[in-house]
């Protein structure tokens, strides 16, 4: 039995725009069906969309809907296929959230250097500059090298 704030989440999600349409389309087969395995998700999609991409594909838009908080790990099951412990997916009852970009090695050097011209320009000892501008070369041969 489908809880009605599950109906009218659905419903939102649905008429919202947010998702796009892989992303879309995996959450009404995961809303459709229940509690369901990535290989699963992947096999009904398939079934329902034939020119569909492979099931890579698939499993990573239930990573990202999962990381929007659309979609909960419902529980561990051994799948038919490989015999192996894998998780099953259900909708949740939250609308989604924005998923948090992976931010790369790069910036995070580029913003540590940044940080690293701030302190200098406010301190007034020429010895902790000195530091400070051998820390900084060392993390701008990282970031260029």
């Amino acid at each position: 039995m489908i809880q009605k704030t599950s109906i009218e989440t659905f419903i939102q999600v649905q008429n919202s725009g947010l998702l796009s349409e892989k992303r879309l389309r995996v959450y009404e087969i995961i809303y459709e069906y229940g509690a369901l395995t990535g290989a699963q998700v992947s096999e009904i999609y398939r079934s329902k969309y034939p020119a569909a991409t492979h099931s890579e594909t698939i499993r990573n838009r239930i990573t990202e809907l999962v990381q929007m908080n659309l979609v909960k790990q419902a529980g561990i099951v051994v799948c038919d296929k490989t015999k192996r412990k894998v998780h099953t997916y259900l909708c949740s009852n939250e609308l989604p959230s924005t998923p948090q970009k992976k931010v790369s090695k790069k910036q995070i050097l580029l913003n540590s250097m940044h940080q690293i011209e701030k302190i200098a320009s406010e301190v007034d000892k020429e010895e902790v500059k000195n530091k400070l501008r051998k820390l900084w070369r060392s993390l701008n041969y990282l970031y260029t090298n």
